[in-house]
């Protein structure tokens, strides 16, 4: 009898273990991991925050003495984010940090990479920074991308990359190349980016005419004269390559990661994938434009999930910032992570790749 007992409770503490590793190991399917992922979400909703609060920074006087917004010259984003903004304020800063969360899960998702991943990109030092100032960055970077990827079939198709190129552009300095990158990929279907195009053009161009001078100018004096004290922030927050070393020199500099990555793919050391190009032209476009923050490194991290780079780069944010050399040497290390991260990806083996944008 009491062999018996001691067999059943064996048998009940392994099926639980090999439910428990099937359940984190495999693609997000099943009603158990989406409510999982949905779980995870509604926690995130009560993380703790820290100033600044991104989400008071960019809400707060954003649409105030409309059309007159960029009499404030603390006020850097785009006039058509007035329009595509405007979800985002509605969120308050527990509904960012909650879709933030379920955008992790939708890319896991449609990568078909099993629930551990999501994990790791939700774990990432740069993922939880950036979530948990309820930055806008997740929203406007990733999602639009996933966005993209998702109507190949869809009869709004042309409607929706509209509105998924529109939402790259309210942080365009990220996501230059990205947008040259969709829209390459998508060239054989010429006919439909021109509505895609035009569905842009009606969100970004008559908004930024209003006014006078006109919006777009306003926008384009605030980002050329910041304020003094933005303009302290900004130099300890940014991670553009360029106005560390000039553009001669970051250009050197990408060019020689460039010819390490290719001589590694060559030698099959590693394979790059699709998601490796992702990552790397978001990173390039923050790296080579003038200003980018820190936080949107988390975009580009989060299409090459690993967990030895959530390590690496846990590691190193607390000795860089015990030490406090963090922000003296911000470009360093971001490039590190970078670096380390598309290194360090894998695409899981078995596993079908998203293909490319509508090649």
């Amino acid at each position: 009898m009491g062999q018996r007992l001691s067999r059943n409770k064996f048998l009940v503490i392994r099926n639980i273990r090999t439910a428990f590793i099937h359940l984190f190991s495999t693609r997000i399917t099943t009603p158990y991991q989406i409510a999982l992922v949905f779980l995870v979400a509604s926690l995130f909703i009560f993380l703790p925050m820290g100033d600044p609060v991104d989400w008071k920074l960019n809400t707060a006087e954003f649409w105030r003495d409309f059309p007159n917004t960029y009499q404030n010259p603390y006020t850097v984003y785009p006039p058509w984010a007035l329009i595509l903004l405007l979800p985002y304020k509605w969120m308050h800063p527990e509904g960012v940090r909650f879709f933030s969360v379920l955008v992790g899960g939708w890319l896991v998702h449609q990568q078909k990479w099993p629930l551990f991943t999501f994990f790791a990109i939700l774990l990432s030092p740069y993922y939880l920074l950036t979530i948990g100032a309820a930055n806008a960055d997740i929203l406007v970077y990733v999602l639009p991308v996933l966005l993209w990827r998702s109507v190949e079939n869809s009869r709004w198709k042309h409607l929706l990359r509209g509105i998924a190129l529109s939402l790259l552009l309210v942080k365009p300095q990220g996501a230059v190349l990205i947008i040259l990158y969709l829209l390459w990929n998508s060239r054989k279907q010429w006919a439909g980016l021109i509505w895609s195009g035009a569905v842009v053009g009606l969100i970004t161009i008559p908004i930024s005419l209003i006014g006078s001078p006109p919006l777009i100018l306003q926008w384009l004096d605030n980002i050329a004269h910041p304020p003094p004290e933005f303009a302290d922030y900004w130099s300890v927050n940014n991670l553009s390559l360029t106005t560390k070393f000039t553009i001669p020199g970051a250009l050197a500099l990408l060019l020689l990661i460039a010819l390490l990555f290719t001589r590694l793919v060559r030698h099959k050391t590693m394979v790059w994938t699709n998601n490796h190009t992702t990552a790397s032209l978001f990173y390039l476009s923050m790296a080579l434009s003038p200003y980018c923050s820190q936080q949107g490194l988390a975009s580009a991290l989060a299409f090459v999930p690993s967990w030895g780079a959530v390590l690496i780069q846990a590691a190193v944010l607390i000795f860089a910032i015990s030490t406090k050399i963090w922000y003296d040497q911000i470009t360093a290390w971001v490039l590190l992570f970078a670096v380390t991260s598309l290194l360090l990806y894998r695409q899981p083996a078995g596993k079908t790749l998203v293909p490319p944008e509508s090649a």
